[in-house]
């Protein structure tokens, strides 16, 4: 079994699915994990409570689709951890817009929310962490993407 202790994994939408279970397993793996979530305290805090309490663990509050709020959360983070060893670029967003039922430029916003988060904000933390990543280590550092959506009919 692959061993992280001492390493700092960070996970964007750590608060449920596919994040949670990302958060769950680094924990397991004995890593720090430090995740965020966008609005819903009470299932990031779940999620938390799944940790190995004898790691460094922390939850951050972020909406990744603001550069400034992501380039804040990065100070706070690199303050308390110094470093980033892995970074899993999870968090992003599904909004149900059925093109019978909505109006063109409904249809246009819901797109522009969508690639606001799901593409700009997966470029801003990855400017900010492989920026930050690859000063500490020039030959070897890990981000990966996760991306799965499910609808309910």
């Amino acid at each position: 079994m692959i061993d992280f202790t001492d390493k700092n994994v960070l996970i964007t939408g750590g608060s449920r699915g596919i994040g949670r279970a990302c958060a769950k397993l680094f924990s397991d793996l004995n890593a720090n994990v430090i995740f965020t979530y966008k609005s819903n305290k009470d299932e990031a805090q779940k999620t938390f409570e799944m940790l190995n309490p004898k790691q460094n663990n922390s939850m951050y509050e972020l909406e990744i689709s603001k550069p400034e709020e992501i380039e804040c959360f990065f100070s706070a983070v690199l303050e308390k951890y110094q470093r980033i060893d892995v970074l899993v670029n999870n968090a992003g967003v599904y909004i149900e817009h059925k093109i019978n039922e909505v109006s063109y430029p409904e249809w246009q916003q819901v797109w522009n929310e969508t690639l606001t988060t799901n593409l700009n904000g997966v470029s801003n933390l990855c400017y900010f962490a492989g920026r930050r990543m690859s000063e500490q280590n020039k030959e070897n550092y890990h981000y990966f993407f996760t991306r799965c959506i499910s609808r309910r009919t």
